[in-house]
Parts: structure tokens; sequence; C-alpha cells
């Protein structure tokens, strides 16, 4: 008889131990979702703790895993990029080119056939692409169509013999 109590007893324990456990399973999980692109990002903590529970007389107390709090925290949304435009043209006969922004009147070589204009805020930009021509050839401008461009904007202006095509 003295087995059976203490059997029953372990089994009653065990059981008490795997319940107590599962109660706890959903405060171990913290999930967080963001409801569009521009949703701050969030930085999730986990602390833990130690609980313990009384145990009825004559049994021994069942010391918990370690329990958590969760303390979340909010930054703000990145700032968006600033706006960039690339202008590609490679010219030809041994000619030399380069590429102006007309409302900055920055200039960059096309030597390696592109030039990169970042960090440009919000506004319309229209790109002038000049080439020279060794000898009495001169020179030929090709302007393109002003483009309009808003905060991380990347557009590519792509410029031939015959004018250039600007894509934001």
């Amino acid at each position: 008889m003295y087995r059976h109590r203490i059997a029953v007893t372990g089994a009653i324990l065990a059981i008490a131990v795997m319940g107590c456990g599962a109660s706890h399973a959903k405060d171990n999980v913290a999930a967080v979702q963001p409801t569009a692109a521009t949703a701050p990002s969030t930085t999730t903590t986990v602390a833990p703790s130690t609980t313990a529970t009384t145990a009825p007389p004559g049994t021994t107390p069942v010391t918990q895993g370690p329990a958590r709090h969760v303390t979340t925290t909010t930054q703000p949304p990145a700032a968006p990029e600033p706006a960039s435009i690339t202008v590609k043209y490679t010219p030809h006969d041994g000619g030399t080119a380069t590429a102006t922004l007309e409302e900055t009147g920055e200039t960059q070589s096309l030597a390696d056939g592109s030039a990169v204009f970042g960090d440009l805020p919000a506004g319309t930009y229209t790109v002038h692409v000049t080439t020279v021509f060794p000898g009495d050839s001169g020179q030929v401008i090709n302007r393109s169509r002003p483009i309009a461009l808003q905060a991380g904007d990347h557009a590519v202006v792509t410029c031939d013999d015959n004018g250039c095509t600007g894509i934001a």
C-alpha cells in the first residue's frame, strides 16, 4: 500500500509540473507585426525571472523555470533616402562627354559611360550631356526632358547621338 501511495504521488507531481509548464507557454512568445511598410521598427527584450509554487503539506515544493517579462521599444521610421539620377552615355569617335544638372550646375565626366548625381532633394531636374569631338567637329549638347523626383526616387537618363530619355 505504501508503494502505491508513492507511485500515485509521483504521478500527480509529474502531471502538476507538466501542467504548470504548459500554462506559461503563451507567456514565452512575443510577436510584433508591423501593419505597413512604413511602420516603425520594434525591438523586443525578454527578461527572465523565477517563480515558485506552494505545495500541499507533506510534499516537496516545485520550482518552475523562468517566467518571461516582455519589454517592447518602438523606434521612429527611418527617413527616406535622397533622390538620385544616373546618366548613361558613351561618346564615340574619340569624343569626351560630361553630364550637367541644369538646376544645380553640377558637372560630372562620362568617361566611364555613366555618372551618378546623388543626395538630391525632391524637385525637378534637367540633364545636359555635352560631347566634344576632336578636331573641327565641334560639340553636341543633348538635353533631357525635366524629371520630377521625390525622396527615394532613382531616375536613369540614357542618351545617344539623337537625344536623351529619362525614366524615373
